[in-house]
């Protein structure tokens, strides 16, 4: 969604609260999926030379686990703070959060889906994990180790780089 904040850069002092209610972003990448809508609350405000955007959103994603590869819940709880320079003022009246070609923020039009999907990114783990206890797949047969034990002999399958590691640790339990 792109807002229109022509009004609160017209006059120094002006704020708004914005009430988020948004569609679910969708695919966000391979492992993430916004599919809840994203909710929240933001107010404006024109500070003179900016218009400073504070506030929180909550959302929920559906992630893959990185050792299971099961889909889990994630929930994403985040606060905005971004200062949005007004046109006119000195500084580069855009702001560029990722891509250098698409501003999330020029002429006074902000784009607050391009906002969210950026923030909701970087409160997202790399590697998430369904859980903390998290066995993942056997790295032999690929067995999900949380659902069966598998029988595979996981020494015989060992990079050669760790054969001495391995041998340190089986004299370590003799």
């Amino acid at each position: 969604m792109k807002l229109d904040l022509n009004e609160i850069a017209l006059y120094a002092g002006k704020r708004y609260t914005y009430t988020l209610q948004e569609e679910p972003l969708g695919r966000l990448s391979e492992e993430l999926e916004s599919d809840t809508p994203v909710s929240g609350t933001l107010t404006f405000s024109n500070t003179g030379s900016a218009i400073c955007v504070r506030g929180r959103f909550e959302t929920e994603l559906s992630a893959v686990c990185s050792r299971c590869l099961e889909n889990y819940r994630l929930a994403i709880n985040d606060e905005i703070d971004e200062i949005l320079p007004l046109n006119g003022v000195p500084s580069d009246s855009e702001l560029y959060l990722d891509d250098a070609e698409n501003p999330i923020f020029r002429d006074n039009i902000f784009d607050l889906t391009e906002l969210l999907r950026q923030c909701i990114l970087v409160q997202a783990p790399a590697w998430g994990v369904c859980r903390k206890d998290c066995k993942g797949l056997c790295p032999v047969c690929g067995a999900d180790l949380n659902k069966t034990e598998c029988s595979c002999d996981k020494t015989e399958h060992l990079n050669p780089a760790f054969a001495k590691l391995s041998e340190l640790i089986e004299d370590k339990t003799e």
